[in-house]
Parts: structure tokens; sequence; C-alpha cells
């Protein structure tokens, strides 16, 4: 699991942060991580560009960045609603749970606004969108013996379906947006003109 880095002051200017990415990472590779990030947010076909066959290069220090900066750029949250749909097959209507996790700003407006734009919103129930920190915090529940324990919400809300305290920030990021990662302890000058000709490709 990946750590946010140590080190840095607790309060910073943006001039501070951006000079001392900067620094750190030179101009151009900073403008591609924050640029892969900016696809990885919002854009809805992302698994195209950072596929298993094409992952996303990057060293551990990048990776710690962009696990960082996500943290900073955007709310994730955890949507889940009922959808009652018609089955041909037995001629009748059922429902079933959809759940969407980790997902950001951008994300849920947009599934919003493709249930009503495809004329599905009629038939959602129990829609709920819930901020991922929220779901982390824990509960005190009472159990069967009449103690209490406590546990985290997600786990009393999914019964542990989606309990993912053990998986790092790139882990969920390849299970929900299907994006590969390869983790490098430096980049090759080769992949360093690739990352630039892909920046390039994406003005």
């Amino acid at each position: 699991m990946t750590k946010i880095e140590k080190d840095v002051p607790l309060v910073e200017s943006y001039e501070e942060r951006r000079n001392r990415l900067i620094e750190k990472f030179g101009k151009n590779r900073l403008r591609f991580l924050r640029s892969s990030l900016d696809l990885i947010q919002n854009c809805d076909i992302v698994e195209v560009f950072f596929s298993k066959d094409n992952p996303l290069t990057v060293t551990n220090e990048e990776l710690i960045f962009l696990e960082e900066e996500d943290k900073l750029t955007t709310e994730r949250y955890f949507v889940d609603y009922k959808l009652k749909e018609y089955y041909k097959n037995i001629k009748d209507w059922s429902s079933r749970w959809v759940r969407e996790p980790f997902q950001t700003d951008t994300q849920v407006k947009r599934l919003l606004k493709d249930l009503h734009k495809t004329k599905q919103m009629k038939n959602v129930s129990n829609l709920s969108i819930t901020s991922e920190k929220v779901l982390d915090k824990e509960v005190n529940c009472l159990m069967k013996d009449d103690s209490y324990k406590h546990y985290p919400l997600r786990v009393v809300r999914f019964n542990g379906m989606y309990d993912w305290t053990s998986l790092s920030w790139s882990d969920k990021i390849k299970i929900v947006h299907k994006v590969y990662f390869e983790i490098v302890e430096s980049l090759t000058p080769e992949q360093l003109e690739t990352s630039e000709v892909h920046l390039e490709r994406r003005k």
C-alpha cells in the first residue's frame, strides 16, 4: 500500500507546492501526470488509454503523487440504487442493486445524467450517494450477545462486500476504472519521451 509522502509541510501555499513538484518531477512530467489523473477522474473510456497492454508507467514516488493529487482535487463517492427492469424472458419486471464505488464528482454527475437521459430514473429507488470518507468511519454495532463492537459503516451497510481497507489507491483505481499501472524504479529516456508525445496528443 502506498503512503502519502512525509517531510512535506502540513500547510503550504499553492505556489510552494507547485514549485516543490516542478523541482521533483520537472514541468513536462508534472503536466503529464496531472493530465493522466484528469483522464482517470473524468474520462468515461479511460481504460482505452491505460490498458493491460499499455499501462500507465510511473515510479513509486509518482504514484504517491497521483494518490495525493486525487485526494486534493476530488471527493470520492459510493453510489448505490435499486433499478427496476423489464425482462422479456419472464415477461415481468424485476429489481436489482446497482453499486458504483469510488466515483468522482464528475462520474456521479454523468451517471445521474445518463439515468435521466435514458429515462431510467423513474425506475430507480433507494438512491444513495455517500462519501467514501463517511463509509470509512466506524459505527457502534449491537451484537447478538448484547455487546458492542466498532465496524466501518461500509462493512455494516454492505456486509463486508466493499471492505477495501487493505487495498491501495492504485488497486481501487484498477478495479473501478479498469486502469493498469506499471511501477518502475526509474524512468528511461524513452519512457520520458513517450510521455511527452502522449501529452502533446492530448492537447
